[in-house]
């Protein structure tokens, strides 16, 4: 499951995986970041 949004002028793609870690990185030369983190597990 993915989803977008904006902070102000900033684009955000939220892609939601099956991980225990969240995982964050930095693409040069403009900067671009993507993160992953766990999904929240249902009862």
């Amino acid at each position: 499951m993915a989803a977008a949004f904006y902070l102000g002028d900033i684009a955000v793609d939220v892609v939601f995986k099956d991980i225990k870690n969240i995982h964050l990185s930095v693409y040069p030369p403009d900067g671009r970041m993507a993160g992953c983190g766990s999904r929240p597990r249902r009862a």
